[in-house]
Order: structure tokens, then C-alpha cells, then sequence
């Protein structure tokens, strides 16, 4: 878990000792918090995308975009979420998250989510998939980190 406090970060390692650095910092140089642009195509292997300012309270009234797309199509994303906590409502109607499987209006929805319960990890059948963030304009909570990676499609 990694968290921010103000010029410092603070990670927790499971074995259960803390470590405390400056930044910028990159655990196991494996997954460095993204410094993405929000809304843009993401297309890098092995990388992370979070929330607008993770780690501390997302802004509100907010809808964002990301196409995560490996750089051929014979490729298939795999996402899994280390960190999640948005605002939970019924049927997901204040804060959400929601992820397709394509670009495309008709592309299936895998799921949309909302709360502190981290959703299952997600496998695409094509070679997009795209997360969609929407908040309301009350409540603002942390947000959410998940790592994605490409694996060549197999016959």
C-alpha cells in the first residue's frame, strides 16, 4: 500500500515494517503510482492508472476516461486493483467506476463498482478495455489504483 502525506510517501509492506522515503518513489521498480494525464490512451506494458490525485480525496463532479490499449491487437489487457474506496451508493448512482471490454458504444460492460470492496481482476476479450470514472458532487474518498499488463492472445 503505498500513501501519500504531503512531500513524503509512506509504504506498507505486508511482512508488516514501514518504510518511509521521499519522492519520488517506485516499489520494486514494478509499479510506479502513474503520473498519466487523465483521459489519455494508455499503451505501455506493466503500468499503473489511478484515479485523479489517488491517495487523497478525488475531486467531485468528475467523468474520465481511459482506453488501455497494448500496441497490437493480438494482445489481451489484464487489470487488477490494489487500492479501492469511492463513495458507495445504490447501484453505484454517486461515485463509480466502470469497466468495458472495447471502445465502442456496444462494447460490453464488465462491471461497474463503487465502495471499498476491491473488484475481482478483469481479462479483455479484444484488445481495448476502458475504464470510466464518474463522481458526484458530495462526498470524495481516496480512489483507486490498478496495475494492467498485456499477454499475447492465445489460439
Amino acid at each position: 500500500m503505498v500513501t501519500r502525506m504531503f512531500n513524503q510517501v509512506l509504504v506498507l509492506f505486508s511482512v508488516g515494517w514501514t518504510v518511509s522515503m521521499s519522492l519520488p518513489v517506485q516499489v520494486n521498480q514494478t509499479l510506479p503510482v502513474s503520473t498519466t494525464s487523465y483521459g489519455e490512451t494508455l499503451n505501455k506494458e506493466k503500468r499503473t492508472v489511478n484515479s485523479p490525485f489517488y491517495g487523497e480525496a478525488y475531486p467531485n463532479n468528475v467523468d474520465i476516461e481511459w482506453s488501455i490499449k497494448p500496441p497490437a491487437s493480438h494482445f489481451r489487457i489484464f487489470l487488477d486493483f490494489l487500492d479501492f474506496q469511492l463513495q458507495d451508493c445504490p447501484r453505484c448512482s454517486c461515485d463509480s467506476l466502470t469497466i468495458i471490454d472495447g471502445n465502442k458504444p456496444t462494447s460490453p460492460i464488465l462491471g461497474t463498482f463503487c465502495g471499498f470492496v476491491l473488484p475481482p481482476p478483469f481479462a479483455s476479450f479484444g484488445h481495448v478495455m476502458t475504464l470510466k470514472f464518474h463522481s458526484d458532487n458530495q462526498t470524495s474518498y481516496n480512489g483507486f489504483l490498478a496495475s494492467y499488463h498485456f499477454s499475447r492472445k492465445t489460439v
